[in-house]
């Protein structure tokens, strides 16, 4: 197991295997297998499957048994007196199921010895819990729909053709086109009064794909013009938040499961009764040579005993899971979706909403561990599963066992989870013993998810998440892959503040304490870690959601290192309750500027929350520094994907780390500065970001229309985290009447990674201008380049902005100035002639400070700032910690425009005018918090986009003492 590189000192993962699996492999291969011929019995100490084995054989390498039960009974007697490691090796084929595999006390390592189930060497076995479908006719040359018989009895809500989760047949029907009822729909328009007349509709299902929920009702019958719905179903869907009738976003609405419906590629209908199955095949596909999969088993493998006696001490490795459904919403309670595999699954009349929510219950899993220790499911698949992939601690409702939770020092690694009905990894429980455990061996604590692929999940209950944690301790979310999912990324936390300590104001409003305790003690939530994960295009059909979501107090739980892309809502979402948490050194890329960080502020205890050190492309975030007790500072707003070289580390380290998963480990970026004599240098650096070397690398530069002399080149290898660069001196003479001039340029770096030829590239413009002149000076927080020639001033630079609230904290800027130029009382007045739109935020005028070449900390801070699109704004330093984070604001005035800033004592007053005649206050007075006798006072620009520079123009300046 590869451990995570932590950059915390100190810092350790809460758990790790006890030692590696290949080892212990390697020492049982070493081992005698099976007795010898004519010897006495001796212990076993490796058990064999094969597909094409008999479970009348002994299990040893020449006489494998067929099925997997027999292979536990034979674990079972060694366990009475076990010494050593037990490895059951499992041959390659496909092993059909008639049950679940179960796994207790009995089949569990003692003596500080383990049970492993291992695919043997080069074997890829298959554990399904379906059968295969053949027989295929077409019995509908018009539609283009085959049929094939199915066993008697057969059920299933799904169907898996060549490992895809196919469509159940489906129609879109219009929501406004019915009218809800308390026993099912009437009609509201004739174009739905096609319902009443469906064949198969006594069978059929009402599917609404909302917000957060994703909800099915069963069809009981049609009677009159009421298509009358299925109880308890429907009244478990039509109240509580996003129901099937008032939903708060519509994602679609169905009517599902009638042979008359199956009209679409891809779609199929299983008539239960004459035991036949139809399906309509895709464009190209041979349906009689299709590996087509009817599911029976609704789990494969159940890992778990009691409180008093855990299942221990068990590994699973290499195998691959398949083939399963989850009936239950076929039944008359039908799926009353509360979000994340969490449902109505009762038929109890609760008086009201929020008396339903301490008994939710949760979807079961394909692989299932509680009441255990110390197991380990490492490099398996699992797919094409009708629920949940693996269940982790959940409530007893989601294990077969009946005995849920208690499940500790448990393992999830090196695995692939595609095409699941729900989420891919469950962990923990949502009714009161997950979250104040009457008994302490309840705790789901110490699980490590680390190094998975979780993709295309939740493609049937489609709020289902690829990875949920909700109560736990010491949970480690590491280096997974997450991706392609219609809702949320990686969940933490559950119960929305509801079940935190001192209880929720907002459930106290709507009367949950009627029905559940009011907790004085905090929940099991605490010291998590979901570090080093990269998750990417989310959210692709719900809302309300995100790549990172967290629910309620989760203290000690840290977000650090992880990489987000492609996300169509929220990069992070804090809502209800959520506090104590940290976000630091994550990247969060957000198209459109989507908002990267989120909290559900309003009316809940969400709050006390650290977000610092974390990169982004989006100015949009709702939390703020000190509002709530809330600590943001020093996010890191990034133009594009120019992602500095310790924020690309984080995207090239982030994810499964597996070769062909990964962007190149070589990062290129360049900066200018000008030089004397009119000139520019030009200086590339590329950095190794990875742990190989990286050979024969070239870095080269062109700069149009002017002459380059190479100052430092590089050709050379670069060993892991080594940066070189190379220089280049580009000739930049600035033309006739300008002040400075542009020369487009690109750099080029060639080079092979683990000998595959790379190619990075970056183009940009070089800027020169002609000197400032005492007593002038220019100074830049940012790279800038400044300019004067006969009382005309240039300034060209990037930057973030000049904003110290809500939630940022940027002073980066370019400014030509004067030291000491106020002394007392005075004034700043100048003319800004032209101003570059890169933003519409960018910002251009005159200045005061203390010390104007001490950007975050200098105080007696302020400015009067024309913007292309916001008007001129009059900032303050208002509360003395060195940044403006308080301004008036005239609306509708653009560059050219005239701008003024007088100081009277420690009062600052700004000005604006288009004439520099009449003058308009903008705003109040305001205090000069920490202002000294002396002021610099002077001309600044930021491009608000610090990826991209911008040139402002100044005319007309003057300073009076």
């Amino acid at each position: 197991m590869r451990p995570f590189d932590d950059p915390r000192p100190g810092a350790k993962h809460p758990w790790r295997r006890r030692r590696a699996l290949s080892a212990v492999v390697a020492a049982v291969a070493a081992l005698s297998i099976a007795s010898p011929p004519g010897a006495s019995a001796a212990p076993v100490t490796s058990i064999w499957l094969s597909s094409r084995g008999n479970d009348a054989n002994d299990g040893t390498a020449g006489k494998p048994v067929a099925s997997l039960q027999k292979a536990r009974d034979l674990v079972r007697r060694l366990n009475h007196d076990l010494r050593r490691d037990v490895v059951v090796n499992v041959g390659d084929g496909v092993y059909r199921l008639t049950e679940p595999l179960v796994l207790t006390a009995e089949d569990s390592g003692s003596n500080g010895h383990r049970v492993l189930w291992q695919a043997a060497k080069g074997a890829h076995p298959v554990v399904s819990g379906g059968e295969r479908v053949t027989g295929w006719r077409l019995s509908d040359p018009a539609k283009g729909i085959w049929s094939a018989p199915v066993r008697p009895g057969s059920s299933t809500r799904q169907l898996y053709v060549d490992g895809v989760t196919a469509q159940r047949a489906r129609t879109a029907v219009s929501r406004s086109d019915l009218t809800i009822t308390p026993d099912g729909y009437t009609i509201a328009d004739d174009r739905a009064r096609w319902l009443l007349s469906l064949p198969g509709i006594d069978r059929a299902e009402f599917r609404g794909i909302d917000s957060f929920t994703d909800r099915y009702a069963p069809v009981e019958r049609v009677a009159g013009g009421l298509i009358r719905m299925e109880q308890p179903s429907w009244r478990n869907n039509t109240w509580g938040w996003d129901h099937l009738g008032a939903p708060f976003h519509e994602g679609g609405f169905f009517v599902e499961n009638a042979l008359s419906l199956l009209d679409e590629p891809g779609e199929w209908f299983l008539d239960e009764n004459a035991a036949r199955l139809y399906y309509k095949p895709l464009a190209g596909q041979d349906v009689k040579a299709a590996d087509v999969e009817l599911p029976k088993l609704e789990s494969l493998l159940q890992i778990g005993g009691s409180y008093d006696r855990p299942a221990q001490n068990i590994s699973v490795s290499g195998l691959k899971f398949s083939d399963t459904t989850w009936r239950l919403p076929s039944s008359s309670l039908g799926l009353a979706d509360q979000q994340t595999g969490t449902f109505i699954g009762d038929d109890v009349r609760y008086p009201e909403f929020e008396a339903s929510r301490p008994h939710w219950h949760q979807m079961p899993a394909a692989v299932q561990v509680s009441a255990a220790h110390d197991i380990e499911l490492i490099g398996n698949t699992y797919t094409d599963l009708g629920a949940v992939g693996i269940g982790i601690g959940n409530d007893a409702n989601a294990h077969a066992s009946g005995v849920g939770l208690g499940a500790q020092r448990v393992a999830v690694q090196d695995s692939v989870l595609t095409q699941i009905a729900g989420n891919g990894i469950t962990v923990g429980g949502v009714q009161a013993d997950a979250h104040h455990p009457s008994d302490p061996r309840m705790i789901v604590k110490d699980i490590d998810i680390s190094d998975n692929l979780v993709t295309d999940v939740a493609k049937v209950y489609t709020s289902g998440v690829a990875i949920l944690t909700t109560y736990t301790e010491n949970a480690a979310i590491v280096h997974n892959e997450v991706g392609n999912l219609p809702y949320s990324g990686i969940n933490t936390g559950f119960g929305w503040g509801a079940n935190d300590a001192g209880g929720s104001p907002e459930y106290e409003r709507r009367g949950l304490y009627k029905y559940q305790p009011k907790y004085a003690t905090p929940t099991t939530s605490k010291n998590n870690r979901i570090a080093g994960n990269l998750v990417h295009d989310v959210m692709k059909m719900h809302t309300d959601g995100a790549a990172f979501y967290n629910l309620s107090a989760n203290p000690g739980t840290v977000w650090e290192r992880n990489h987000s892309y492609g996300n169509q809502f929220f990069a992070v979402y804090a809502d209800e309750g959520s506090r104590y948490g940290t976000w630091r050194a994550n990247v969060f890329d957000m198209p459109g500027n989507s908002r990267w960080f989120n909290g559900n502020f309003p009316g809940h205890l969400t709050g006390n929350l650290t977000i610092t050190g974390n990169w982004t492309n989006s100015t949009d975030s709702n939390a703020r520094d000190g509002d709530r007790g809330n600590v943001v500072k020093d996010n890191v707003l990034v133009s594009g994907s120019d992602w500095p070289v310790d924020a690309y580390r984080v995207i090239y380290e982030a994810g499964r780390l597996r070769n062909g998963a990964r962007p190149t480990a070589g990062h290129l970026s360049v900066v200018t500065a000008p030089a004397a004599g009119g000139a520019v240098t030009l200086t590339a650096r590329f950095t190794n970001v990875g742990t190989r070397p990286v050979t024969d690398l070239v870095l080269s530069a062109t700069a149009e229309g002017r002459t380059m002399q190479q100052v430092q080149g590089a050709r050379c290898s670069v060993s892991g985290g080594d940066t070189v660069q190379a220089v280049w001196r580009i000739s930049a003479p600035v033309t006739p009447g300008a002040l400075i001039s542009s020369t487009p340029f690109a750099v080029t770096a060639t080079y092979r990674e683990a000998g595959q030829p790379r190619t990075l590239a970056s183009s940009g413009t070089a800027l020169s201008g002609k000197p400032v002149a005492a007593p002038w000076r220019g100074y830049g927080s940012v790279p800038a380049v400044f300019a004067e020639d006969g009382g005309r001033f240039a300034i060209a630079a990037a930057g973030a902005d000049v904003w110290g609230a809500g939630g940022q904290h940027d002073d980066e800027y370019g400014v030509v100035y004067q030291p000491g130029a106020i002394d007392g009382d005075g004034r700043i007045v100048a003319r800004v002639d032209r101003q570059d739109a890169t933003n519409s935020w960018t910002k251009s005028g005159i200045v005061v400070r203390n010390d104007l070449t001490a950007a975050k900390s200098a105080q007696g801070y302020a400015a009067v700032l024309a913007t292309p699109a916001n008007g001129v704004v009059f900032a303050v330093d208002s509360d003395g910690d060195g940044m403006l984070d308080a301004q008036s604001q005239v609306p509708g005035v653009r560059a050219p425009v005239w701008l003024k800033l007088v100081r009277t004592g420690n009062q600052v007053e700004g000005f604006s005018s288009a004439d520099g005649s009449t003058w308009t206050r903008i705003g109040p007075a305001a205090a000069l918090r920490g202002a000294g006798q002396v002021l610099d006072a002077g001309l600044l620009h930021t491009s608000h986009d610090p990826g991209k520079p911008g040139l402002a123009e100044f005319g007309s300046v003057s300073i009076t003492r």
